[in-house]
């Protein structure tokens, strides 16, 4: 036995522990979050690392601290003598959680002004709504001169454990998005599911797993007589159900003042999967003999998958710092045989800087797969003390799109391979959480020599309570 094994076998008392910045929730939850401590008072220095450890994450899942510290010292001032099965003395120790509680609720108003529009957001968040970690969030985005408008609403609550959460999810999105062909786009979704939250020690990467339900009831409007038929097929109302598992995990750490906005080291993994026309699905999957299994008469069904993985490294003391970010995504129609279509909303719309539009296939709307890529790097400015969230950036990026609806297969990765379209971005960017401005151009990387590229400034202002 080594002497570390030796040492993590070693049996103590644990006498009290104290418990400060908790006060916000229930007595009854806290013993039940705490209850890996509090299942036994004699135990070995190893357990009590673990459950320690058990703790901490399940204190952390909760969302409502900004750190949580636990710590175990001798107590040599215990009035509880306890000894072991040897009649042995044990060492008594006493431990401290010291919690730093975010505010209960926040409210913040912001206002947002760049190239994709000019809006007004406002946002809710209650994060211990019953006192047993239960969260609430509502945001709203109302356009200034354009219909967008929005209600968004998120509920959330434990289960289990601190680490595993139901949630509801609502949306009600109203816009006129002339890139639609069309003078009202109006949509209702709501999610129902469950999200796992997961921390791996030795990466340092908070990973969370998300699975449920998603329907969607559309209204699309005062179509354009010279529409696409794409947008035509769509007039009306549709309805989509559809199943979802979304994995997300980071280790990304952030410029501490410009609070989670400018990456300095790590990765973010990000996947999502959507499946839709589950009921035409599990008709096929009961009668496979069932002639027309994917009817054009009912919502569409298709498989749809999206990946993105953004990596930041920094050097010299966090001076410089290399940016890289690249996504792919794709949607399988199991209907097209029988006709069937994808609606344009759940297509993919990615964008290049230096050109006023999304990258779409020829005369379609939206694109069914796409690869996309962004490489740049990101300096601190001048005299200006690195600390300070204020960075020159400059980037290459870049994307090709198909309108194929078969995934990634032969002739969908030929059709991507010819279409590329690349451009500059670079500027001066202050991003502090509360606000942030940019001054920057943008470039298209082509032959056209007269296009001499476009200046910008964008900004939003947030005030929070």
């Amino acid at each position: 036995m080594t002497s570390r094994e030796d040492a993590n076998s070693t049996p103590v008392f644990l006498d009290r522990i104290e418990v400060i910045g908790i006060d916000g929730y229930k007595k009854k939850y806290v013993e039940k979050v705490l209850s890996p401590l509090l299942s036994s008072s004699t135990k070995t220095l190893g357990e009590l690392s673990s459950e320690s450890e058990k703790t901490l994450k399940s204190l952390t899942f909760l969302g409502g601290f900004e750190s949580v510290d636990i710590k175990f010292d001798t107590d040599t001032k215990s009035a509880n003598k306890k000894v072991d099965l040897l009649d042995e003395p044990l060492t008594s120790v006493y431990g401290s959680i010291n919690a730093k509680p975010l505010k209960p609720t926040a409210f913040s108003i912001k206002s947002i002004h760049n190239d994709l529009g000019n809006a007004f957001v406002s946002s809710y968040l209650n994060r211990n709504v019953f006192g047993s970690g239960e969260q609430f969030q509502l945001n709203t985005y109302w356009g200034l001169f354009d219909e967008t408008k929005s209600v968004d609403i998120l509920s959330s609550t434990p289960i289990i454990d601190t680490s595993l959460r139901l949630f509801g999810h609502l949306n009600v999105l109203k816009s006129a998005n002339k890139l639609f062909q069309s003078n009202q786009q109006a949509a209702t979704s709501a999610e129902l599911g469950v999200i796992k939250q997961k921390f791996c020690s030795r990466s340092g990467a908070l990973s969370s797993f998300s699975t449920g339900l998603n329907l969607v009831n559309r209204n699309i409007g005062h179509i354009a007589d010279s529409a696409n038929d794409e947008v035509k097929t769509y007039a009306g109302d549709s309805l989509k159900e559809a199943i979802f598992f979304n994995f997300v995990s980071s280790n990304m750490s952030y410029l501490t003042k410009s609070r989670l906005t400018l990456p300095l080291n790590g990765f973010t993994i990000s996947l999502t999967n959507e499946v839709a026309g589950v009921p035409a699905l599990l008709e096929k999957l009961q009668d496979e003999h069932q002639e027309d299994s994917f009817s054009t008469d009912r919502q569409d069904q298709f498989y749809k998958v999206g990946l993105g993985l953004d990596f930041a490294k920094s050097m010299f003391s966090n001076q410089l710092t290399f940016l890289s970010n690249f996504k792919l995504g794709s949607i399988i129609n199991f209907a097209s045989s029988t006709g069937g279509t994808v609606h344009f909303q759940d297509k993919f719309y990615p964008l290049v800087a230096g050109y006023d539009k999304p990258l779409m296939p020829s005369s379609s709307v939206g694109s069914g797969s796409f690869l996309s890529y962004n490489l740049g790097f990101s300096t601190k400015v001048g005299i200006v003390n690195v600390d300070q969230p204020l960075r020159f950036y400059s980037s290459v990026n870049g994307a090709s799109v198909s309108n194929e609806l078969a995934g990634l297969e032969k002739s969908e990765l030929r059709e991507i391979s010819k279409n590329w379209k690349h451009g500059l971005d670079l500027g001066l960017l202050y991003s502090n959480g509360d606000a942030s401005a940019k001054l920057f151009w943008h470039k298209p990387i082509d032959s056209s020599k007269n296009n001499v590229g476009k200046f910008g400034f964008e900004v939003d202002i947030a005030g929070a309570w």
